[in-house]
């Protein structure tokens, strides 16, 4: 089922929880469900071709580019989830501020959180639908971040300044 079918099963009405008076939380749920998987699924071809680019950053150790694509990654998919998200609260009538209290109260909640978070982690896809990474390939990324962190603590102990903050902080 796609995300426009899944919006009409929404309905038209905010539902309210009936004790907090805030947007019902099963329906808050299927409203970050919706808008995630939109994000994620509209996002996935781009994101592949990002991939390799940023594991090549990685590997010719280019770490601005790395960080760069990282971050890149993660607004594109932001803005995607934030667009589908829009719809769907002007679609069933929800103001911003609403929506962002119903986010507020349902989190202070741990069950509530929790499911939240499975509703993230789940549209994701399953992991037989990830391509397998060879061993050696496996072995290679491992050892390139190693040598990345190791340069990294080398850079650190060859600054004074560093060096001295870091002695100081043991003492």
């Amino acid at each position: 089922m796609d995300a426009d079918e899944e919006m009409e099963q929404l309905g038209t009405e905010m539902k309210r929880d009936p004790q907090s008076g805030r947007i019902a939380f099963d329906q808050f749920l299927k409203i970050m469900e919706i808008s995630v998987k939109y994000g994620k699924n509209r996002f996935a071809d781009k994101k592949k071709e990002m991939i390799e680019e940023r594991r090549a950053a990685r590997s010719q150790n280019d770490n601005t580019k790395y960080e760069k694509l990282v971050n890149e990654m993660v607004q594109r998919e932001q803005m995607l989830c934030q667009s589908k998200l829009t719809e769907i609260t002007k679609k069933l009538n929800i103001s911003e501020s609403d929506f962002q209290q119903a986010a507020n109260f349902w989190s202070q909640d741990q069950s509530k959180q929790m499911q939240l978070m499975q509703v993230q982690q789940n549209t994701v896809g399953n992991i037989e639908s990830y391509p397998e990474l060879a061993r050696d390939k496996a072995i290679e990324a491992f050892k390139t971040q190693l040598d990345i962190n190791l340069s990294q603590i080398d850079t650190m102990l060859a600054d004074p300044q560093m060096n001295k903050n870091a002695t100081n902080q043991f003492e």
